[in-house]
């Protein structure tokens, strides 16, 4: 997994999370270069234990936010600290998988079925409810838009997957 972050003092950065054979995740830092210029890699700073894997980051209060099956971890002075442990208990594959900002809000999918909102510490649930039967599945991809949000559920096989778009008013 890539991603682009601009820091708000050293500047713009390429972030690589990276989980090999022995279920050992880690993030690496490269700084920014000009076009045409190899980006090179710092060390790796591990990330959780064994037994989860990266499968999303996302840039949010001028921090990484890493997401790993078992809970998300923001990168702080170079050290992965667990955060929202209250996501902990309930590991999936589908994890963090598309989390996005919109507004000052991080929104998270959780748990392969629920929409979680992270704010000032406080999480809630924002899971559209009432869905019509063969429409339920796994958040896994979301968009910000100036007019509210756009969130993708995967149905899998079995059902019909669907697009959701939430209006800020």
């Amino acid at each position: 997994v890539l991603l682009a972050l601009q820091h708000a003092v050293d500047g713009p950065q390429m972030w690589r999370a990276q989980n090999n054979v022995s279920n050992v995740s880690s993030v690496a830092r490269a700084n920014g270069q000009v076009w045409g210029t190899d980006l090179t890699f710092g060390t790796a700073i591990p990330v959780g234990g064994i037994g989860g894997t990266i499968i999303d980051m996302a840039e949010y209060d001028n921090s990484l936010f890493v997401f790993r099956t078992d809970q998300p971890y923001n990168v702080v002075n170079d050290k992965a600290v667990p955060v929202l442990k209250q996501m902990k208990f309930i590991p999936s594959k589908t994890n963090g998988l598309g989390a996005f900002v919109h507004d000052v809000m991080l929104f998270i999918p959780w748990a392969g079925y629920t929409l979680q909102q992270f704010y000032g510490g406080s999480l809630n649930d924002v899971t559209r409810k009432h869905m019509p039967s063969g429409r339920g599945g796994a958040y896994t991809s979301g968009q910000s838009t100036p007019w509210g949000l756009i969130e993708g559920i995967d149905a899998g096989t079995t059902c019909t997957s669907s697009v959701l778009f939430r209006n800020d008013d």
